[in-house]
């Protein structure tokens, strides 16, 4: 009944005094610490090639003393990154997309995945959701998993898998009259284009979220066109859970406080407030596999001063994904492929969409048609080769885009093929 207890309590974080808090938050850090030099080999030796003595380590202020930690070093320790107290009966794996790379495989036991959805809940009703509203998840992992009030008509999501026809999406929708709806953007951008293309929806939800990718505005626009209302942004990550969530203040995400701890570094330093930097995060219930100063590699900045809605939480903006989602140009420059996403979104004739580096100075914008859809004209390279000064830009109609293993779309990659 862990599930139950971690839902009931969640929400009392958030009316805790501050103080109080960020003392649960130290002897949560220092406790992890301890537990991952304990029990898993990889931060024991990490902890040791730094000097770092036990207890050295007492709470969110000394987390600087330890090097951040990057995905792929963590893939190459495997089993050495698990903690070795943890009964195979109490754990389940599950993993990343692999959007950008291979999978990275987590361990999690039961009563984490509980806490995760209670976080998950609590976020959403901050912004007006119930237990007892029905819920629709397009493509995002987050809500996939039943939890034991399902039964009883609470907490009802229903998931839906973004390889099947976005015509089933559409029924299962329409069957559902889901109060929340939670979505991939590019599974929201492809469920919008179909239902105007069907002449629009019968039922509106009272919610509507996005997570898991980098949001361009011309899904914000077709969301405002279909559904009536922008959707809120939901931070999360396989590695550490609800990072987390935009209010409807709309003034940047407020950080999960009770959950995780956010620091947005540059060159291996805070960014100042207002200044871009990589998010680096440290799950603070993660005792299978901890994450400790992990690099995310997420694009944010700190958003000063406190936020209209009240929330004291620190708040957080997303600004272009992942590091790696640039394009290299001549002089240095680099430009997000998620704003080279935004102008192949607002081609309402394309379904689905990827940009390819088909060399050094070549990019290839691949793209699925949608039924009946327009072909775009060749103002849309034109466009295109605008932002990308010294770069050749083709665009290329196939016949299908494979998702990752979790329905995500993958925002570029390498390769002529």
């Amino acid at each position: 009944m862990s599930w139950i207890a971690d839902l009931l309590r969640t929400p009392l974080w958030g009316r805790l005094p501050r103080g109080m808090l960020d003392r649960w938050r130290d002897r949560r850090v220092r406790d992890l610490v301890e537990h991952a030099r304990r029990t898993i080999p990889f931060y024991r030796s990490l902890l040791e090639a730094h000097g770092i003595r036990e207890g050295r380590v007492r709470g969110v202020a000394d987390l600087p003393l330890l090097p951040p930690v990057a995905k792929s070093a963590l893939r190459v320790a495997g089993r050495r990154a698990f903690a070795r107290d943890v009964p195979p009966h109490l754990a389940r794996t599950w993993s990343t997309s692999g959007s950008r790379g291979e999978p990275l495989v987590v361990p999690v036991r039961h009563r984490d995945l509980a806490r995760f959805q209670a976080v998950n809940h609590h976020s959403l009703a901050r912004n007006g959701y119930r237990p007892w509203h029905r819920g629709l998840s397009l493509g995002s992992q987050a809500f996939r998993f039943e939890n034991p009030l399902a039964g009883l008509g609470l907490f009802r999501w229903t998931w839906v898998d973004p390889v099947r026809p976005v015509e089933e999406w559409l029924d299962v929708y329409h069957r559902l009259r889901p109060h929340a709806v939670h979505a991939y953007p590019s599974a929201l951008r492809e469920f919008c284009l179909a239902a105007r293309a069907a002449g629009g929806l019968r039922w509106r939800p009272r919610l509507l979220t996005t997570g898991g990718e980098f949001r361009t505005p011309d899904v914000v626009r077709l969301a405002r066109e279909v559904f009536g209302q922008a959707p809120l942004d939901q931070y999360g990550a396989v590695e550490a859970g609800r990072i987390a969530f935009e209010c409807r203040a709309r003034e940047g995400l407020h950080v999960r406080v009770d959950a995780v701890h956010v620091e947005i570094l540059r060159h291996g330093r805070p960014a100042p407030p207002g200044e871009p930097g990589t998010v680096h995060v440290t799950a603070l219930h993660m005792p299978c596999m901890p994450f400790i100063r992990y690099r995310l590699g997420d694009t944010a900045e700190e958003v000063p001063g406190p936020c209209s809605c009240g929330l004291w939480w620190p708040r957080i903006r997303l600004l272009t994904g992942r590091e790696g989602e640039t394009i290299d140009l001549p002089g240095g420059r680099r430009v997000p492929l998620t704003a080279l996403g935004a102008v192949a979104g607002a081609c309402a004739g394309i379904r689905r969409y990827r940009f390819v580096r088909a060399g050094e100075r070549e990019i290839v914008l691949r793209y699925v048609l949608r039924a009946g859809g327009p072909e775009p004209g060749p103002e849309l390279a034109a466009e295109l080769a605008s932002r990308l000064p010294g770069v050749r830009v083709t665009t290329e109609k196939v016949s299908h885009l494979p998702l990752t293993r979790t329905g995500k779309a993958a925002w570029g990659g390498e390769g002529t093929s």
